[in-house]
């Protein structure tokens, strides 16, 4: 970055390694030189605790259908009050106007809101879809996740490390997320379908094998996946 930059966008987590960025001491820097910081947070918003006023956030988004467990097609959005009035809306719709509901008034003004980026007609039966999601990961705690996502990360990197996989994902506390990424010589893409084939979906990429359990995954669901594992492992000698 140099004089000339406006804006820092980022994900809040780097979808292969599970690198978790350090958004407070980002954010500080943004707010210090004026720049603005906008957020991805598809990779953590469900599993990890996120304060936009903290992390001096402007903009974050997020689909539902990750870690928010919803729908995919519908997701969150946040911008910040003090720049709402800086960012023009690239579409354009009725929803977007201060008289909505009165369609034959052609006034063009914006709503003062966040609104003012919701265009038309609302993706209605999603809505209620991520609002049941959210409801049961308010019920259970943002943190209660967190912890119980990073203690199943603890099991997996434990049975990486005794198979003698290399781990790719950082271990440090404050860098750890819910993705868990690793390294084998054995054929991924073969891999990915194994793992399919007996009910258990990873994913693959750029090299990588990634694992991302929620809160509602077992121990002994670790111990089969692992186990099968095992076994493509020894298919492929």
């Amino acid at each position: 970055m140099d004089a000339r930059t406006k804006l820092i966008s980022i994900s809040s987590v780097e979808c292969n390694s599970g690198f978790r960025c350090d958004l407070n001491r980002i954010g500080a820097f943004c707010k210090d030189k004026g720049i603005l910081f906008c957020v991805d947070a598809i990779q953590s918003l469900g599993i990890l605790p996120m304060d936009v006023k903290r992390d001096h956030i402007d903009f974050l988004s997020a689909d539902g259908h990750k870690w928010m467990l919803s729908v995919e097609g519908l997701g969150g959005f946040y911008i910040s009050k003090e720049v709402l009035e800086k960012v023009y809306p690239v579409t354009v719709g009725w929803g977007n106007m201060v008289n909505a509901a009165d369609f034959m008034n052609y006034e063009f003004s914006f709503r003062p809101n966040a609104q003012r980026f919701e265009e038309g007609s609302l993706n209605t039966m999603s809505i209620h879809a991520f609002g049941a999601a959210l409801d049961l990961l308010l019920e259970t705690g943002v943190e209660n996740i967190e912890n119980r996502v990073m203690v199943l990360g603890d099991k997996i990197i434990e049975q990486l490390n005794q198979r003698g996989l290399k781990v790719y994902s950082s271990t440090r506390p404050e860098e750890r997320s819910g993705n868990i990424a690793f390294v084998m010589d054995q054929n991924i893409n073969k891999l990915y379908e194994w793992m399919l084939k007996n009910k258990v979906k990873l994913t693959v990429r750029d090299g990588l094998v990634r694992l991302s359990p929620h809160f509602y995954n077992s121990e002994d669901e670790i111990s089969r996946l692992f186990a099968l594992l095992d076994k493509f492992g020894a298919s492929e000698l």
